[in-house]
């Protein structure tokens, strides 16, 4: 599967009013198009993707650690990344604190991938603006 015809990517852009952000007043400036956009692909992630069962692999792939607020059931994706050791990466990762300090549960979807991830996570931290993700200017290879 390429990224252009990925079904993951082909989601419309058009705007929803009413969604608040989990982290209002934390200082995050966001984006309304691709907080709604976030909201729109949570479904594709919930659906489509491997949540994680306490039983992670170290495969290559896509993941995002979503947001849950147990108060008021309110979701959101927090951060997309990409690695070719999951499991490795996500005990090493300082993500899942930083969620919880918003007073969230963490929750790992992830989507196995051999070629392509980074590129992938790249598309998607575009389009979504994660509040825990900073915009790669160069890749790391």
């Amino acid at each position: 599967m390429t990224l252009k015809n990925s079904p993951f990517l082909n989601i419309a852009e058009s705007a929803t009013a009413g969604l608040d952000c989990l982290c209002s007043g934390s200082g995050f400036i966001i984006n309304e198009s691709a907080m709604d956009l976030r909201q729109r692909f949570l479904s594709v992630i919930e659906n489509g993707w491997v949540q994680n069962s306490h039983n992670l692999e170290n495969i290559p792939c896509v993941y995002a650690m979503v947001g849950y607020n147990l108060f008021t059931k309110q979701r959101d994706i927090c951060y997309i990344g990409s690695t070719i050791q999951l499991y490795k990466r996500y005990k090493s990762h300082q993500i899942p604190n930083k969620i919880k300090e918003y007073g969230l549960v963490s929750i790992l979807f992830y989507l196995p991938m051999e070629v392509g991830f980074y590129e992938y996570e790249k598309k998607l931290i575009s389009k979504l603006l994660p509040q825990f993700n900073q915009l790669l200017k160069k890749p790391w290879r």
